[in-house]
């Protein structure tokens, strides 16, 4: 049961990434892509050791990781001034 509740929220996630990619998609000039997926990845990496070791809820989980989304942006959309 466990292993497809971890399959769905993973289908979740990654359906969830799709959409936002589409939704920034004008964007796209503007973001540092490489640092938004390595903040995401080490991010998410940190989340699964601490969510590890707790036993949180399923909402607390999901919200961690919208947040996590969240920041991510914010850390790729910064990513250089202008080049003229």
């Amino acid at each position: 049961m466990e292993i497809i509740v971890g399959i769905i929220g993973v289908i979740l996630v990654l359906g969830f990434i799709g959409w936002l990619i589409e939704v920034v998609n004008d964007w796209k000039n503007s973001i540092d892509w490489g640092k938004f997926l390595g903040t995401f990845l080490l991010g998410g990496i940190a989340l699964a050791v601490i969510f590890s070791f707790t036993a949180e809820g399923v909402l607390v989980i999901i919200g961690a990781y919208i947040v996590l989304v969240i920041v991510a942006l914010t850390f790729g959309a910064f990513k250089k001034s202008n080049d003229n």
